[in-house]
């Protein structure tokens, strides 16, 4: 498969979104309390999924194993609890040019993430990739994923998550971007450097933040240099919160990218 275009992004955590390089716009099949399978009640209790509609969702090994985690209807993310005072993310990343992507749930506060839950990791997702014969199923740990798979539904459900009120769906860099009751201001560095400042109405900064480009090693004679960029952002006027989501940039198709990147800010 081919690498995806970059797109621009914002935010820190784990998820099945699109972004550069190594995430591609799939599904969104995406906590911790005790280690308990997925009920009939805790699957209701969440939002549902969107329905896949990239046709390179068809290819991806990943998202079936995702979805028969969580009984058919993995939550849509990101989500905000009912305190604001955590978000939850999730974190899909491409495995090199496998068309196969990893899976994970993050949960991030304004200090950072607090802790991340892997469904399908690296590894697992060449398993998956290799088990070409329809009748011969991958030996997976299908009870395993299902009991983590519980564990983010039932964390979902105990704090009161629910979506952010507004998605802002581009983000501009060198003016500001209007984010609910606040601001939010882009500008990069010549070094690749991404700085984030979030405004109040009249434009005095109430935090300011930055993320570095990060060197991802070398394939064959390349220097792989994943260079940050904003994608996307959410706001909640009702909890003073705005969450921005940052993908990357890998370079040539070789390279490798981390995983999306996401901030949690206090707004007026």
């Amino acid at each position: 498969m081919t690498r995806l275009a970059c797109t621009v992004a914002v935010a820190v955590a784990v998820t099945f979104s699109a972004g550069c390089g190594k995430r591609a716009e799939q599904s969104k099949p995406s906590g911790s309390g005790s280690p308990t399978p997925p009920s009939t009640a805790d699957a209701a209790s969440t939002a549902p999924s969107d329905t896949i509609t990239d046709p390179i969702a068809d290819e991806n090994p990943t998202i079936p194993v995702v979805k028969a985690a969580f009984n058919g209807t993995p939550p849509a993310f990101p989500q905000l609890s009912k305190d604001g005072r955590t978000a939850a993310v999730e974190l899909d990343t491409l495995v090199d040019l496998t068309g196969a992507s990893t899976y994970a749930v993050a949960f991030v506060t304004t200090a950072g993430p607090t802790g991340t839950i892997s469904l399908v990791d690296g590894k697992l997702a060449h398993v998956l990739l290799e088990a070409t014969d329809p009748n011969k199923p991958p030996a997976i740990d299908r009870p395993g994923l299902a009991r983590s798979a519980g564990t983010i539904t039932k964390r979902l459900a105990d704090e009161a998550f629910t979506p952010f009120e507004h998605k802002i769906e581009e983000l501009a860099v060198g003016e500001p971007n209007p984010a609910g009751s606040a601001k939010l201001q882009l500008s990069e560095a010549d070094d690749g450097t991404l700085s984030l400042a979030v405004l109040d109405a009249a434009g005095k900064p109430l935090t300011k933040d930055t993320v570095k480009p990060v060197a991802m090693g070398k394939v064959a004679d390349l220097e792989c240099v994943s260079q940050p960029m904003p994608r996307h952002a959410w706001t909640d006027t009702a909890r003073k919160r705005l969450l921005v989501e940052i993908s990357w940039n890998a370079g040539p198709d070789q390279c490798n990218a981390p995983d999306a990147l996401y901030r949690l800010y206090v707004i007026p």
